[in-house]
């Protein structure tokens, strides 16, 4: 099935903007996610990750990689895009072309005790 057109009613850019907020749809190194999560803890209010799928496919080199979201203020948007592209460069995050076609505010199941 074809990408929707950037034109078209499905496409959802990434980032997209949803209740306020910004969601940037990334797939990082599975390796990479607490990295992840302890750079954007240090940019304090800049934006939080969460994953939602963990094993989403292989890179390049075969390491597992995982999709996830980071939600951000809009205010803060070239901040945050210098931000992961530095990241890209460090730790192989890549921002996904468009939003999947999960909703912005789905939460991932949790593990049951």
């Amino acid at each position: 099935m074809p990408a929707p057109s950037p034109s078209g009613p499905d496409f959802r850019p990434n980032p997209e903007p949803f209740s306020g907020s910004l969601v940037w749809w990334v797939e990082v190194p599975a390796r990479e996610q607490f990295y992840l999560q302890g750079v954007l803890e240090g940019y304090e209010g800049l934006g939080y990750y969460q994953t939602l799928l963990p094993r989403l496919g292989k890179d390049g080199e075969g390491a597992s990689t995982a999709l996830g979201r980071i939600t951000s203020v809009p205010d803060a948007r070239e901040e945050m895009a210098s931000l992961l592209a530095a990241l890209g460069e460090e730790c192989g995050l890549r921002l996904a072309e468009r939003a999947p076609d999960i909703p912005p505010d789905l939460q991932p199941a949790t593990a049951r005790t």
